[in-house]
């Protein structure tokens, strides 16, 4: 199962690189190289990838999946 994170603004598609209060969460979730987290803003969408690369203060995704969610 995806781990799912907040995001303030969308990602694009291929590599995105989390910095800030948004790579922190992630970072204190102990995420790993290969894990797959779910990104998401509140918009109904849902970016779903990888984690690439953890960094002291960031981390790289790459997101491989968009897609709409209806949660009702």
């Amino acid at each position: 199962m995806s781990s799912r994170f907040h995001v303030k603004s969308p990602p694009a598609a291929g590599v995105v690189v989390l910095q800030g209060p948004e790579a922190h969460h992630l970072l204190v979730s102990r995420i790993r190289p290969g894990e797959r987290v779910v990104l998401f803003t509140g918009d109904g969408k849902e970016y779903s990838g990888a984690v690439q690369d953890v960094g002291r203060r960031d981390v790289a995704i790459l997101i491989d999946w968009v897609g709409e969610v209806n949660r009702e």
